[in-house]
């Protein structure tokens, strides 16, 4: 099984926030040549087009080899109706991939070997593979080398893009920290939930069933063993997949109604069936809980001022000895915060 390294983002979640942020994308024209993956190639088939984006041709090899990393990551069966569920999704992460790797030579963002190197490594950690075994790890499930590393640095390119694009235009104000603090001061006595996710949308209700079908196969996957976070990167459309479907800590009432019922009824590393939700279906596990202190009624709350005089770096003793009076000063005029901001 593959652990993707936890920096890695996942591009559906990405795409939304960078087009919320106002990223420009270069012009788009994909054709959709052939989706017939399901049933291996011959090998003069599976150089034929899946799909052109702009100018960048994917190919059925591309979309069987990054089937089969899919297949070996996510521990899923590896037959004929594995591969012709998940086509669909590997070929649209494909298009993802070409279309941010477009983006990313437009920025003339660059990704050395030393990052991939750095990305392998990490991905050897997880997996505790020996250093410098990744290759032949891969290889050894019939996954061409350069598949991988070309999603490692797709994904990279990807990071980066992200991080010179979007990042800086985040601003958290001082009416979002103090809700956080309120929100810390309410929960206290509070029984919270640490909850991973897979989400799965129904865009289209003929596809429902097909959804449902998914949910309940990819259920069984993660009761037999798979690994949930590896699973809910692949799978899930939610923006939590980027940090392998960890949603954090929850508590009763900030779900849906029926995912509240369902996440307090599991026990801990507990797979919950399908659940049907708005706009989808949903399955989430429970990774721990956790019951918060009550109020300490002896806690009491300080409030701190500052105030500084600046001394240039040249400044001479005398100058010095006089702001230090200056200080002593008003330490010793002042009683409580509103006479220092008088002071």
């Amino acid at each position: 099984m593959i652990h993707a390294p936890e920096h890695m983002p996942n591009r559906t979640a990405s795409n939304r926030a960078a087009k919320k942020r106002g990223l420009a994308y270069i012009p788009v024209v994909i054709a959709l040549v052939l989706l017939a993956f399901s049933v291996p190639s011959p090998a003069q088939d599976v150089q034929r087009i899946a799909a052109v984006v702009n100018e960048k041709v994917i190919s059925i090899f591309d979309v069987q080899q990054r089937m089969q990393l899919l297949i070996t990551s996510a521990r899923l069966p590896d037959n004929a109706e594995t591969q012709r569920r998940i086509a669909p999704q590997v070929l649209r992460e494909l298009i993802d991939e070409a279309l941010q790797t477009q983006e990313a030579e437009r920025l003339n963002i660059r990704i050395t070997e030393r990052e991939i190197g750095d990305a392998m490594q990490q991905i050897e950690r997880a997996n505790n593979l020996p250093a410098g075994g990744f290759e032949a790890f891969v290889e050894r499930q019939g996954v061409s080398f350069d598949t991988a590393q070309d999603q490692i640095t797709s994904n990279l390119s990807w990071q980066k893009l992200l991080a010179r694009k979007v990042v800086p235009t985040i601003d958290i104000g001082d009416e979002e920290i103090d809700d956080v603090i309120a929100r810390i001061q309410a929960t206290r006595g509070v029984t919270e939930y640490r909850v991973g996710e897979i989400f799965l949308p129904i865009d289209n209700p003929a596809d429902a069933q097909d959804i449902q079908t998914l949910a309940k196969r990819l259920v069984k996957q993660l009761r037999d063993g798979a690994n949930f976070r590896a699973v809910a990167r692949q799978f899930s459309k939610s923006a939590t997949a980027a940090t392998g479907g960890d949603i954090g800590w929850v508590q009763p009432g900030e779900r849906d109604a029926a995912v509240d019922r369902v996440i307090t009824s599991l026990d801990r590393l507990e797979i919950s069936n399908p659940i049907n939700v708005p706009e989808g279906v949903q399955i989430v596990i429970l990774i721990d809980q956790r019951t918060n202190a009550p109020p300490d009624p002896n806690e009491r709350t300080v409030s701190v001022r500052q105030m500084l005089l600046q001394v240039a770096a040249d400044s001479s003793p005398d100058t010095i000895d006089a702001h230090i009076q200056t200080a002593q000063a008003i330490v010793s005029s002042v009683d409580g915060c509103d006479d220092f901001a008088a002071a």
